[in-house]
């Protein structure tokens, strides 16, 4: 279920993901050692990657709702929902 936190823009969805569990561990750690929420770091790191503007290495494939490449994408084309 959403949860608004703010106006109409700032409706909340559930995220979930699978991560290494080192990677998770290496989460938890940096988040306790600096007094910031998972929530808020991983949303932080999002919008910085997601500003980021794509190269050549950082092209943007597609995939099936199988998880199967089907070649380059195109990048998100603006930046809507992405300021702090």
């Amino acid at each position: 279920m959403a949860k608004g936190n703010g106006g109409p823009d700032q409706v909340r969805v559930q995220l979930a993901t699978r991560i290494p569990r080192a990677l998770h561990r290496a989460l938890k750690i940096r988040c306790v050692e600096t007094g910031t929420a998972v929530m808020t770091f991983v949303e932080a790191a999002l919008r910085e990657r997601l500003r980021a503007r794509p190269t050549r290495t950082q092209s943007v494939v597609t995939t099936t709702a199988s998880g199967r490449a089907t070649g380059r994408g195109s990048a998100v084309a603006d930046n809507a929902g992405l300021s702090a």
